[in-house]
């Protein structure tokens, strides 16, 4: 009976988080976030947050199926890598979700997809942690198996306590954040809205509040990534049979395909706008200027370029005054 017992540590099932599964999470999370932030494009960042959420409920179905069925085909070591990159995943959300409502036209639909797999993660992530001794194929290994905050901590007991204190700080704090949320009124959205709009003509495609949050996440990623590779080092998992890169691992790369289109088109297009609206900016605010100021003003783009005077001078109004005071031809 003792040969016919896994051999611990278990080897990784790349299918659900090899290589190409982990860089398709990591390029859709920081695609989403960015997208969010900087797109003007409704659809861009409808597209990779409809993906990301629902690819995210895709795996989490699959990891319990797979790990609780009669004949398991995952290792518990496989569950904590897919909830560590569905953790990531989940700030990814909740970060994209915050900004989506800065578009006028944004969908409500859009919105309860976003909060339903946000909880839908949280109460999944309970499950899996309650039913931990027991998840998975190798359950004699699970002793062994390691969590890991820049450092290696057992998963039984330790790492299990201390992902269910955060997964239920996490579910309250979410929950006191979407009541806020909803409860605030489309008059906070509508200003929110105008603010940005306000901003963006000056700064381009990155206001400062938008800098501040794509830098927070930026480091929330760094980290996650960071930890979710020492996560797999710390496990030492068993080389198996499989080759690291095969269909289950390319097939994941798709998905980064289109939001990444979209990220490199809207960089380009943003880079092309930043100038004009910067100069329609500064048009605007010289023009007011001129308009109230004294007549020994004149305005700092009249003066850059004598073609531009000109310009300015063909189409500027004439002075009433002026007009009344002409004298008239016979």
């Amino acid at each position: 009976m003792a040969s016919n017992l896994p051999s611990c540590p278990p080897s990784m099932n790349t299918d659900i988080s090899g290589i190409g599964v982990r860089i398709s999470f990591y390029v859709q999370t920081l695609i989403l976030v960015l997208l969010t932030v900087c797109s003007e494009y409704l659809d861009d960042v409808e597209v990779s947050l409809l993906t990301l959420s629902v690819t995210n409920m895709a795996m989490v179905v699959t990891s319990l199926i797979l790990g609780f069925q009669s004949n398991p085909q995952i290792t518990l070591q496989d569950g904590i890598i897919v909830f560590y990159l569905l953790a990531m995943s989940w700030v990814a959300v909740i970060f994209s979700t915050t900004g989506y409502i800065r578009f006028k036209k944004n969908k409500n639909v859009m919105k309860f997809l976003a909060v339903f797999q946000c909880y839908f993660l949280l109460l999944s992530a309970l499950v899996f942690l309650a039913k931990s001794d027991s998840f998975g194929s190798s359950p004699t290994c699970n002793s062994e198996a390691m969590v890991v905050l820049f450092r290696p901590f057992r998963m039984i007991h330790v790492g299990r306590n201390a992902g269910l204190v955060v997964v239920v700080f996490a579910l309250v704090g979410y929950s006191v954040l979407t009541i806020l949320d909803y409860s605030s009124g489309t008059d906070e959205d509508s200003h929110s809205q105008h603010s940005y709009k306000r901003r963006s003509l000056v700064l381009g495609c990155f206001p400062k509040g938008t800098i501040l949050k794509a830098v927070v996440f930026v480091v929330i990623w760094v980290i996650a990534v960071v930890n979710t590779e020492l996560l797999i080092r710390s496990n030492k998992f068993s080389p198996g049979g499989q080759p690291q890169w095969q269909f289950g691992q390319v097939l994941p790369m798709f998905l980064v395909v289109l939001p990444l289109l979209d990220l490199v088109k809207m960089f380009k297009g943003e880079t092309k706008r930043t100038e004009t609206n910067r100069y329609a900016h500064s048009e605007s605010h010289h023009s007011h200027h001129s308009h109230h100021g004294g007549h020994g003003q004149i305005p700092m783009y009249v003066e850059h370029s004598h073609h531009r005077d000109a310009h300015h001078r063909e189409f500027r109004r004439p002075d009433p005054v002026v007009l009344h005071l002409r004298p008239q031809p016979a």
